[in-house]
């Protein structure tokens, strides 16, 4: 699991997660220790386990964390399709096991 430390932001739990989502990415805000620097308390968890077990490597998740970084960073409130593309080409890659 990774989480990013957000505090220093605009972006609102509801927002981020919500443009997130538009981009093909399930990621949840959780909420970070205080800081005397810093009012918010934003962070966001990214899991890795369930796409480990399904057979991600590490290019997948350099992929991800950096279309993540880049969506977090655009902080506009469209969808950038090449992004939301690629991100579902790398879920469709590794799909939960069917029993």
């Amino acid at each position: 699991m990774v989480v990013a430390d957000l505090r220093d932001t605009d972006w609102s739990a509801k927002d981020l997660n919500e443009h997130l989502l538009r981009h093909n990415v399930i990621a949840s805000a959780s909420s970070l220790p205080r800081r005397s620097s810093s009012v918010k308390r934003l962070g966001l968890r990214l899991g890795s386990v369930a796409m480990t077990i399904c057979g991600a490597h590490r290019d997948a998740f350099v992929c991800i964390g950096a279309a993540v970084a880049k969506i977090i960073k655009a902080r506009s409130s469209l969808v950038d399709p090449d992004l939301a593309r690629n991100l579902r080409e790398i879920a469709d890659a590794y799909p939960p096991p069917v029993d």
